[in-house]
């Protein structure tokens, strides 16, 4: 099928001017991207996004014309609803497609926008585009591009709650529960369960023991004391200490459920940003800030899809992304993408796929270096012979298979490490240096260099370690030009 091309039309504008009634023929700004999206539009199905408009009461704004907008809005640049607001009234190209309805103010964009969230209408909108593009020939499926990006949230940058600080806070509260609900039932007479509450119903014990400590005062008419000169009775400082310890404990509670199980920090004035190590400012200090992780996919110049996780880093997003692209209808050969998502997890997938994986090394540029070269200890600095599955270090000391266990990685992914032992190296235990035998000097037969001070064997153990992992080439695609994006 021929590639589509939409050519800029002309709309005819009608003015005033010293009382005289003025027509002039102008072309849409754009490229032809107005006729783009009512085209593309008009070929989709976007009934899962109109049931979310109730048809009581008056008639909303038509969402098919208000997904053209959108489309049109943002391949010109603009975003925010103000902005479109603006474009619909003064554009030409949006007063084209609208075709002479009336333009849509901010608050109507916003609440189009949060719908099309509630139902997918987006995600759903996008792929049935990018099919169009694909039967038309401007999109092939046969690579797929993948990056992200870090975007800066507004939260202030003091604003954190780490996971460590506050599992270990919430860890001290809860050893002052028992104390306290001890305290608390000696006062009301009554005998305490041997068992220390949970985690999850320590506030509301503690709570419910205030509140029967009040109903004591108030049946003894024991007054509440504040202030200076006023001294609390007993069963006022236990209550007010059960109280306390429960505020705090559903605090930590609630602070570790907005982390949830993949996070260790969130900002306290915007909850879904993460703080993320941040690119070098132009004093190369590295920034810790509130963030989001914006990832995108790419294919044909196009952006295909785009989400928006809360992990630091790209390693384990390449699966997600895929998966979400596959329940969309769009199937890749092959993927490219940087060293950012190299893992083991990323290429077992891929190989399971049956997708082609392009993806450089995560330490490309580690190999480049002399002192990675020069680093005897490492394991791609030994030779290895596949017949006997041994390697042999610089001194020619094998290191022979040893054992076999697994690692549970933060995903659940399970890696099988193999582990090396070298066997009768007198150097044994004894820790590495860097530069491990000085320039110039060779290693003679028994494992010793020249030089008395450096050494040769690896850590404790000398043990080895090799990752299975599956080959993959060295090679980056060439970054992708956007040509379209349909993020709504």
């Amino acid at each position: 099928m021929q590639n589509i091309i939409f050519e800029p039309q002309t709309a005819t504008v009608r003015f005033e001017r010293d009382g005289h009634a003025i027509e002039a023929e102008a072309a849409l700004p754009g490229g032809g991207a107005a006729e783009m999206a009512h085209w593309l539009v008009s070929q989709i199905d976007i009934s899962e996004y109109e049931n979310e408009f109730s048809s009581l009461g008056r008639h909303p704004f038509d969402p098919r014309l208000m997904i053209a907008i959108f489309i049109y809005a943002n391949c010109i640049g603009k975003r925010s609803t103000r902005e479109i607001e603006k474009m619909c009234k003064e554009g030409i190209g949006a007063i084209w497609l609208l075709g002479g309805a009336s333009p849509p103010s901010h608050s109507t964009c916003s609440r189009h926008r949060s719908a099309m969230a509630r139902c997918c209408g987006a995600e759903s909108a996008a792929a049935q585009i990018a099919q169009l593009l694909a039967e038309a020939g401007e999109i092939s499926f046969e690579a797929f591009f993948q990056d992200g990006t870090k975007i800066e949230s507004f939260a202030g940058r003091y604003t954190f709650a780490w996971r460590g600080s506050v599992e270990k806070w919430l860890a001290k509260a809860l050893a002052k529960a028992p104390e306290a609900l001890s305290e608390a039932c000696a006062l009301l007479g009554i005998q305490q369960a041997g068992a220390e509450p949970a985690t999850e119903q320590a506030p509301q014990l503690l709570s419910g023991i205030a509140a029967l400590l009040r109903l004591e005062m108030e049946a003894l008419g024991l007054a509440e004391a504040h202030g200076k000169g006023s001294r609390k009775s007993a069963q006022q400082k236990a209550a007010e200490n059960a109280e306390s310890l429960a505020e705090r404990i559903a605090g930590y509670i609630q602070k570790l459920s907005t982390m949830g199980p993949s996070r260790n920090s969130f900002s306290k004035t915007d909850p879904d940003a993460t703080f993320m190590r941040m690119k070098d400012d132009h004093m190369r200090n590295g920034q810790l800030k509130p963030a989001y992780n914006v990832q995108a996919a790419v294919a044909s110049e196009y952006i295909v899809g785009a989400t928006v996780p809360q992990s630091r880093n790209g390693s384990a997003e390449l699966m997600p992304m895929l998966e979400a692209l596959k329940k969309l209808g769009m199937h890749f050969n092959s993927a490219v993408c940087d060293s950012g998502y190299d893992s083991e997890e990323s290429l077992a997938y891929l190989k399971s796929e049956g997708i082609k994986a392009y993806i450089a090394p995560s330490d490309k540029q580690k190999r480049k270096k002399r002192s990675f070269k020069k680093n005897i200890a490492l394991r791609e600095n030994m030779a290895y012979d596949e017949e006997s599955g041994t390697y042999t270090c610089v001194a020619g000391k094998k290191l022979p298979f040893a054992y076999t266990y697994k690692k549970t990685g933060k995903t659940g992914f399970i890696t099988e490490i193999s582990v090396y032992k070298s066997e009768g190296c007198e150097y044994k235990g004894e820790p590495i240096q860097r530069g491990n035998i000085s320039e110039g000097a060779d290693a003679s037969p028994d494992g010793k260099a020249n030089a008395p001070k450096q050494q040769i064997c690896s850590r404790a153990e000398a043990v080895g370690i090799y990752f299975h992992r599956f080959a993959t080439a060295p090679f980056l695609g060439p970054s992708p030009r956007v040509r379209g994006a349909f993020i709504f």
